[in-house]
């Protein structure tokens, strides 16, 4: 585990000091360093060994799933803070609370197993597969499922402003893509912890992207039904089946 850390820690002090001088830095600089401390800090594992490290699964586990929940929660404030202080009738009350359902079938598609199969792939694994499954299953792979939660709560912030008038492009592609690249991150997700079949959660990340079209033709609060519906009767599916 020491040769582990010596190997990694030369190339973190780096990315840590390219954020620093980033963050006291503006403009075109400051997006250049970011993006260099970005790139360098998911590039390291590769140039790295990522062996050595000794894993416990079910921490290990626990943790990336409480990063998921403060990830789906903050879409929950996006909800409230696109709210804010203007006035509340009906429709966008109703708005609002298909926001709370979709943040909630969200959660919904990772914590109906996800984490109890990933424990258990973890703790399967033999050690020098272990690190590289942590790596790419809980690494890479949870930079989509994020990415797509904020992507989602920049829609769903939106929508609730824009409830009762044909989305934009920005609303209608912002939920729609956001959840597709959610659900395409589980689906690789489980891939690499071969942790059940992808078909169903496949195809539902194929669907959920029309929906974008049902939000331009008629309303935000109608594209948030079909997402909605897709992912609890998709969630419902794929449990069935196991």
């Amino acid at each position: 585990m020491l040769k582990a850390m010596i190997g990694l820690g030369p190339f973190n002090i780096i990315t840590a000091v390219i954020l620093l001088v980033g963050g006291l830095t503006t403009g075109p600089s400051r997006v250049l360093l970011f993006t260099l401390g970005f790139v360098l800090h998911w590039i390291t594992p590769l140039i790295t060994r990522t062996g050595g490290f000794r894993i416990l699964a079910g921490h290990f586990v626990e943790r990336h799933g409480l990063i998921l929940l403060i990830a789906i929660g903050e879409s929950v404030v996006a909800v409230g803070l696109g709210l804010g202080a203007i006035a509340l009738p009906p429709g966008r009350i109703l708005a609002a609370l298909l926001g709370l359902a979709l943040a909630a079938a969200l959660w919904w598609l990772y914590f109906s197993g996800e984490e109890r199969r990933a424990e258990l792939a973890l703790e399967a694994a033999p050690q020098p597969r272990k690190a590289w499954l942590a790596l790419n299953a809980f690494g890479y792979t949870f930079l989509p499922l994020l990415g797509g939660i904020v992507v989602v709560a920049a829609g769903m912030k939106l929508a609730v402003v824009r409830y009762s008038e044909p989305a934009t492009m920005a609303i209608a592609w912002f939920l729609a893509a956001g959840v597709a690249g959610y659900v395409l991150g589980l689906v690789i997700f489980r891939w690499l912890i071969q942790g059940g079949r992808l078909s169903i959660r496949l195809l539902v990340a194929i669907l959920v992207l029309p929906s974008a079209f049902v939000g331009l033709a008629v309303s935000p609060i109608a594209q948030l039904i079909v997402l909605v519906a897709i992912l609890i009767v998709g969630t419902l599916i794929d449990s069935a089946l196991g």
